[in-house]
């Protein structure tokens, strides 16, 4: 996978798993003292359906020329 394609779909992750809609319904309680198990928090995540597909684009690229400034003095 191409780095920028990379950089591109963890910008779309990051918007995808931001716009969550997350709702607590559930209170958690911690365990006693003794070896008996505690109970977790239950959340209900309600996520955004995200599709990413790759299409092939040609890009035509200006051809730049470079002078350094040093080439243009002549002693």
């Amino acid at each position: 996978m191409s780095k920028p394609l990379l950089i591109a779909a963890l910008g779309v992750l990051a918007l995808g798993t931001s716009a969550c809609d997350v709702k607590k319904t559930e209170d958690g309680e911690m365990p006693d003292v003794k070896v008996e198990g505690g109970k977790l928090p239950e959340y209900k995540v309600d996520a955004p359906e995200v599709n990413v597909k790759t299409e092939k684009k040609t890009v035509e690229v200006p051809t730049v020329e470079v002078t350094p400034a040093d080439a243009d003095k002549k002693d």
